[in-house]
């Protein structure tokens, strides 16, 4: 029996088939994920070390060549490029299309690991590298433009800890940046001709800071059924402490920190400046889990960004400077009003020219059912 045969003497048969076809296709319907484009990841894998301190000639010298030399060798790599800027470099591997990028990962690390053990040129001081593989999934889907001012200064611990934290919590958000604003540090201003009057270097410095701002576990002590552990807590916790520390002697005189340099409770070097409608503020980006809705995931952010305004002080606003879910909606607004139209048009055409109802209801109905069900079957 032919399929069209199966159709005109099997009525009900066919109608439960298509009926079970559009529940399923109903069903699916609800649990897609919208986004502004399909998930896509570009076989390339970026390695990106850090060199603080270091001209471009230097990391191009002692961290990008030797790495190169290295990654050269990655098997299913088609092209390699660097580019090496202050205190930093940055080598991309492309890879031909099919390549499985987890395995290649592995494959990079191990080069780097050996990179680092085996060449001497590769210096102590450059951090340790690290894999960047892109993904239209890593693309933020919300930025929030921030603004405060007396707040400003305690602004950027404020958002990180207050609404950051918050929103890391919510289900399918994946990460939260913050861009802009100041950023605590404590800063040890030298006065180089006492320094050097003491009989003490920089590198000095840096060893005494170094031995006395650690925290030590120094065992445990087991009485009856309890066993406790034990720390020695070291770290700083106020620039006062700072202060106190023991260079060494000079001329049979202790000599303190305090005795050849400043300590300071301030803020990072300022490297990026962020306006908001020419205030200055915080940019705040949030991107979502892979295979997460972008739209429920910009909802929830939206929501609880709502919520979390009112603990803030009274001088911090937040607006969203740009939201992709609000695109998504509107293409698929146009989608559906596109569909409609068509229907309508299909149903009209025929009619006209069959003047029959039952053709042109049975060909609109095709509009619809071929684009659920192609959601169903996406390979057939």
């Amino acid at each position: 029996m032919s399929l069209p045969e199966f159709g005109v003497r099997k009525p009900v048969s066919n109608l439960m088939i298509f009926s079970a076809i559009i529940i399923l296709a109903f069903y699916s319907l609800t649990r897609i994920g919208i986004d502004i484009m399909p998930e896509i990841e570009p076989p390339i894998i970026s390695v990106i070390a850090a060199y603080p301190g270091a001209n471009p000639q230097d990391v191009e010298i002692k961290v990008t060549e030797p790495l190169e030399n290295q990654l050269a060798t990655t098997p299913g790599l088609e092209k390699i490029t660097s580019r090496s800027m202050e205190g930093a470099s940055v080598i991309s591997l492309k890879f031909k299309w099919g390549t499985n990028l987890d395995e290649a990962s592995n494959d990079i690390r191990d080069r780097i690991e050996q990179a680092k053990r085996y060449l001497p040129d590769i210096p102590d001081e450059m951090d340790n590298p690290f894999l960047y593989k892109f993904n239209t999934a890593n693309i933020p889907i919300v930025f929030f433009g921030i603004t405060a001012n007396q707040t400003y200064p305690e602004l950027y611990d404020l958002i990180d800890n207050s609404v950051g934290d918050a929103l890391r919590q919510l289900p399918g958000v994946g990460t939260v940046n913050l861009f802009g604003g100041l950023q605590r540090q404590v800063n040890v201003w030298i006065d180089r001709e006492r320094l050097e009057g003491y009989g003490f270097s920089i590198l000095d410095i840096t060893n005494a800071l170094d031995k006395e701002n650690i925290t030590q576990p120094v065992g445990n002590i087991k009485m009856g059924l309890t066993d406790y552990l034990l720390r020695l807590p070291g770290e700083f916790a106020t620039p006062d402490e700072i202060n106190s520390v023991i260079l060494g002697k000079s001329g049979g005189k202790i000599v303190f920190l305090k005795d050849v340099a400043r300590v300071e409770d301030g803020f990072k070097e300022v490297t990026m400046i962020v306006r908001i409608n020419r205030n200055p503020g915080l940019l705040m980006q949030v991107q979502k889990q892979t295979g997460t809705n972008t739209v429920e995931v910009a909802e929830r952010v939206k929501k609880k960004i709502a919520e979390l305004e009112k603990t803030l002080p009274s001088d911090v606003h937040m607006q969203i400077i740009f939201d992709t879910s609000e695109d998504i909606i509107n293409s698929v607004n146009s989608l559906t009003s596109s569909v409609w139209v068509a229907i309508v048009l299909v149903i009209f055409v025929v009619w006209f020219f069959l003047r029959q109802s039952a053709p042109s209801m049975i060909i609109a109905l095709t509009i619809p059912f071929s684009l659920l069900t192609q959601r169903e079957f996406p390979a057939c």
